[in-house]
């Protein structure tokens, strides 16, 4: 999975989360109402009806924030903390209003913390817990003070007591929920990049980085029904590193491998962009041996002219500068075939004159591009 499908999975979870959320702010709404219409809730239909509003904005906004994606310029994309922090505030601005129902209209503090189970850590969860519980207090310090507590003393203290547990053990259990919940997004992260790591090195060679045998003939097989439907030409280029057994026999295969890691990346350099170049093993049929020397390019889009004078751009490129090693430097040349693919035909005819090109190359002497004989 890219960054932009992971982003957008991301993105549908949030949306997910604030629907949840949504129907929490339903079912408090809906409780605040019933305490309203029983005379519990000690404010006016204009009140009530702001305030139900009000939340209806914010919770619109947001969900059209993480539509649009504006929440990405967020450190918190998810918007939790805030969300949180809002719904703390209205609740303690209903509890405010209460009097016998305030024990019920406590729960909304509840169901707002289990939504910090998603995102929040416990510093944050500390945090929202001194913001519901001292909020709670200024409530009863304000009733008091001026006189306005109907109730037991006694009452409001042992409320205030349980409610100030409850929420700091809210916060514990939800930020040790929300640390399991991040570890284990760790560990997923984890195998999803082992995953993408063994995809890759399920195709590709594990020294050069490109593409292996098994990946390559995908490709080829792809340029080739690319080609029937298109009518566009592509050619295949065989290349075989000069004398590199001589190179591992006399400075020894680290040195060797530097080599063909250099010289994968000058092809990479010096061919088209639209070129693709594998090393391919010593195992295809089709083609007869092959040596870990040895490697295939794509050359899309062109004839046979444009492929001998990419392939020259190549040649020239990898005998005109010597490979760097940790032995010291390594002079090498490549001997290249080309062949042209001619549809309808099998694709491994095509393979096959490459690989006799290269024959040419190598028993006309080496350091050479040859291409197949075209036949009238």
């Amino acid at each position: 999975m890219n960054d932009s499908n992971r982003q957008a999975a991301h993105q549908a979870l949030r949306l997910k989360r604030l629907r949840l959320a949504m129907l929490s702010w339903t079912i408090a709404i809906f409780m605040a109402a019933c305490a309203w219409s029983l005379g519990l809730l000690h404010m006016n239909a204009l009140e009530f009806a702001s305030a139900v509003v009000v939340i209806s904005i914010v919770m619109l906004f947001s969900d059209h924030a993480v539509r649009r994606g504006w929440n990405l310029r967020f450190k918190d994309p998810s918007l939790t903390l805030p969300l949180i922090l809002f719904s703390i505030a209205i609740a303690l601005w209903v509890v405010s209003r209460t009097t016998d129902a305030r024990g019920i209209m406590l729960m909304i503090f509840i169901m707002s913390m289990m939504f910090g189970m998603f995102h929040l850590d416990r510093r944050q969860y500390i945090m929202v817990a001194l913001v519901a519980v001292g909020g709670y207090l200024l409530i009863f310090l304000t009733e008091w003070w001026t006189g306005a507590c109907e109730r037991c003393i006694d009452l409001g203290l042992l409320e205030l007591a349980v409610f100030g547990i409850v929420m700091f053990w809210m916060a514990y259990i939800g930020s040790y929920v929300s640390q399991l919940r991040r570890k284990l997004n760790e560990r997923n992260a984890d195998l999803l990049a082992l995953n993408e790591r063994l995809t890759f090195l399920a195709g590709h060679d594990h020294l050069t980085g490109l593409p292996n045998r098994r990946r390559i003939l995908d490709s080829v097989e792809q340029a080739g029904r690319r080609a029937r439907d298109s009518k566009q030409a592509f050619c295949l280029a065989m290349l075989d590193l000069d004398r590199f057994k001589q190179v591992n026999d006399t400075l020894g295969h680290a040195a060797g491998d530097e080599v063909l890691v250099e010289f994968a990346r000058r092809t990479n350099r010096v061919l088209r962009g639209e070129d693709t170049v594998s090393r391919v093993d010593p195992t295809m049929d089709d083609m007869g041996r092959f040596g870990g020397e040895e490697f295939l390019a794509i050359l899309q889009d062109t004839d046979l002219d444009g492929a001998y004078q990419a392939a020259e751009r190549l040649r020239e490129a990898i005998r005109s500068q010597p490979f760097e090693t940790h032995a010291g430097p390594v002079s090498c040349t490549v001997s290249i075939g080309l062949a042209r693919y001619r549809p309808p035909e099998p694709l491994r005819n095509t393979l096959a004159r490459a690989d006799q090109a290269l024959y040419r190359a190598k028993k006309a002497g080496r350091d050479r591009v040859v291409a197949e004989s075209v036949e009238p």
